[in-house]
């Protein structure tokens, strides 16, 4: 048994040690590598909304995690959203649950903040879905050549960005995020730090005096002692308007004389359908001649703490048009609760109502219901897959219907 509280400034360099050794692949390994790190710590602590939490057996620090008070976009409603990144394990206290101890403490500080979800990048998938965590949407790794892009009339309006344009930078991520299910609002101090990266490039649209898409990318060499052979590395990639969208693909495409292939992680399940030429080199195929074109990965994590109070704050007309009242009886495991909830679903919204008599109870896990509610899957599939029984299969349709409205969750940010 540990005790977890906050960390002050003086407890960071013992965070650090404990965090250096848990993850090797950082490379924080000198005494420069070290100060680098608890300086960003430092920095990053001293924001509003980002906290560090120490694991201590009697006086030694065990364990640690980084929480992340975040506002997230949830079906076009801004909602508080629990983030847990940095969950470290000291090499000697391996095995001995402490990060389960430090997730339940999570979840429990969020609980009694009123916040309705938590969301983390896993170590483990399995892991953390063990302790009630749903798959968010699949991220996308695209490899092409820019000629592969379609080309637009112009690229007149791009232009390269730097510091002094970074208000309106954030303004277009802004604008962005309120209309993408699942995007995290960003301060314009953490749009300020993609300049402060001297390997990122930045290049905007303007229209009508607003930067109306961006991309942000870096480059790293395609080919070992070959220096006009490069590949672009896409970080971030945002559009407002088709006309931005064509600008900065004609952007892209016009780079093509010395860079061999883009690079692009997406989150968009169409995304194939913008370029000419959507494989991605390998000359890989599967049977019956599916020709491949992306690499695909399961990433960021998401739990609803609280079921009830997730509908009582789902405000939009999201929800497909289907009339039903609904029991919900959502089992977690981990935290040993059981969510209850009756929902009256109509023209769209949801309506917690008391005293409702359901037409079907539906029963199923904190993880499969999280990535139900977040949109990352359909109703039909988890029955499919036997991931959730209700009272009577004869609405299954009218279920489907409901769910099918909600878009996928888009999210651009790591922590």
């Amino acid at each position: 048994m540990v005790s977890i509280r906050s960390l002050s400034r003086v407890d960071i360099p013992s965070f650090v040690e404990v965090a250096r050794n848990a993850y090797p692949g950082m490379g924080v390994n000198t005494l420069e590598d070290k100060q680098n790190l608890v300086g960003r710590l430092e920095k990053q602590t001293e924001s509003d909304g980002k906290n560090l939490f120490g694991a201590y057996s009697g006086n030694t620090l065990v364990g640690g995690m980084l929480l992340h008070d975040f506002t997230m976009n949830f079906l076009s409603h801004q909602i508080d959203l629990g983030g847990v990144g940095f969950v470290c394990v000291d090499l000697l206290n391996k095995k001995e649950k402490i990060a389960m101890e430090l997730i339940t403490y999570f979840e429990q500080y969020y609980r009694e903040k009123g916040t309705v979800i938590a969301a983390l990048y896993p170590f483990r998938p399995d892991f953390y879905r063990r302790m009630g965590y749903g798959y968010g949407s699949k991220m996308n790794q695209y490899r092409f050549a820019p000629k592969e892009l379609p080309k637009g009339p112009s690229k007149q309006n791009m232009k390269k960005l730097s510091e002094e344009n970074v208000g309106e930078l954030h303004k277009c991520y802004s604008r962005f995020s309120l209309k993408n299910h699942g995007m995290i609002v960003r301060s314009e101090e953490d749009m300020l730090r993609l300049f402060q990266d001297p390997k990122l490039k930045i290049f905007g649209v303007w229209q009508e005096d607003e930067c109306k898409g961006y991309c942000v990318f870096s480059f790293e060499n395609s080919k070992s002692g070959n220096f006009i052979s490069n590949h672009i590395l896409m970080k971030e990639f945002v559009w407002e308007t088709r006309e931005a969208l064509m600008e900065l693909c004609t952007f892209l495409q016009s780079q093509q004389d010395q860079i061999h292939q883009i690079i692009w992680n997406t989150q968009q399940e169409a995304f194939h359908f913008l370029l000419n030429d959507p494989r991605n080199g390998s000359d890989n195929l599967m049977p019956h001649v599916y020709h491949e074109s992306n690499a695909a990965g399961v990433g960021l994590m998401y739990k609803v703490l609280d079921v009830r109070a997730l509908f009582e704050q789902t405000t939009a007309d999201s929800f497909g048009s289907a009339n039903l009242n609904v029991k919900w009886c959502v089992t977690d495991t981990f935290a040993k609760l059981t969510h209850e909830a009756s929902v009256n679903f109509h023209d769209g919204y949801a309506v917690v109502m008391e005293d409702i008599e359901p037409d079907v109870i539906v029963k199923l896990s904190i993880s499969e219901f999280s990535s139900l509610i977040m949109g990352s899957t359909s109703f039909t599939d988890l029955y499919q897959f036997g991931l959730v029984q209700l009272s009577d299969d004869k609405y299954l349709k009218e279920l489907h219907l409901i769910f099918s409205a909600l878009p996928k969750p888009i999210c651009m940010t790591g922590f």
